[in-house]
């Protein structure tokens, strides 16, 4: 019974509402076509923007974080101090270099110089970076000739640019404050300048004194790695080699430094450079791995 009275309301309720529609205003079949007519066939939807604090470039650029699309210069400014180990020579002599970075960390204020700058451009997914090394060391660094130690000074400076391409990249995982890492690869070259100036004292030959410049340039290929922690830390790992004859016979270059920055413009950096070169040219020899950390600030416009 209880089934029966439910259908039964069912169908009064059927009825009420085909009663109700019955009642409304009669709509004709021009009618109807006219306003059917009326309706567009597509309409277009507008995809709102995303607000980022970045402002328009970022927005553009969220799905692809390694992505420059406005171009973005950066000018880093420091000192590497390094230690240098090996062989240097000419006019028949081969004299044995050793030092420690923290031998010349100890003898800061008889450095004639120490530089660490680089300018980096970064566009789309193309990077160009200049960079600038140099120190002079004498006092911090030990010369032997044999067994017998003499006086020397090595002046260095090294010019390296390249071009760079942004290969992948893309946050680590998908939390919301995951890393964010981007891998490029690039070539370009790097120039050397060397003046090396030892005493004849030590030797047989009194008049074997070592004073020659040299330059030369190596071609070079590698790659670069950033990671963005999602706050304010940052690290990066850069790799090359070259020379491949053409310079020297061999050169290798690594970079790795950790930064923190205070604003959208201005950063600092730590970290560690080893570049190890192999040049000879006729009796002139400089076989040596420069090797310390470095300290420096980035400003970015």
């Amino acid at each position: 019974m209880r089934t029966l009275f439910s259908v039964v309301g069912c169908l009064l309720g059927v009825a009420v509402a085909s009663a109700g529609v019955a009642s409304a205003d009669p709509v004709s079949r021009d009618e109807f076509a006219r306003r059917a007519a009326s309706v567009p066939a597509s309409v277009d939807v507008a995809t709102p923007r995303a607000t980022l604090t970045g402002g328009a470039g970022e927005a553009w650029n969220q799905g692809d974080p390694c992505c420059a699309p406005c171009p973005k210069f950066s000018l880093t400014i420091g000192a590497w101090v390094w230690g240098v180990k090996g062989t240097v020579g000419d006019n028949g002599r081969e004299i044995d270099v050793d030092s420690d970075w923290t031998d010349t960390l100890d003898m800061l204020d008889k450095i004639e110089f120490a530089a660490d700058v680089r300018a980096r451009l970064k566009t789309g997914r193309w990077s160009f970076t200049l960079e600038v090394d140099g120190a002079k060391i004498a006092d911090s660094a030990e010369f032997r000739d044999g067994a017998v130690a003499v006086d020397g000074e090595i002046s260095l400076w090294t010019l390296q640019g390249q071009v760079g391409y942004h290969l992948a990249g893309g946050n680590l995982s998908c939390s919301p404050c995951s890393p964010v890492g981007c891998l490029e690869a690039y070539v370009g070259a790097r120039a050397w300048w060397v003046d090396l100036e030892v005493d004849a004292v030590g030797t047989a030959l009194p008049g074997a004194r070592i004073d020659n410049s040299q330059s030369w340039v190596d071609p070079i290929v590698g790659l670069r790695g950033d990671l963005a922690f999602g706050g304010r830390w940052f690290a990066l790992l850069e790799a090359d080699i070259g020379g491949f004859g053409v310079g020297s016979d061999f050169s290798w270059h690594v970079m790795a430094a950790v930064g923190f920055k205070f604003n959208d413009h201005v950063a600092v950096e730590v970290g560690w450079k080893h570049l190890d070169v192999d040049y000879e040219d006729g009796a002139y020899v400089f076989d040596v791995a420069l090797s310390g950390p470095f300290l420096a600030f980035t400003f970015t416009f």
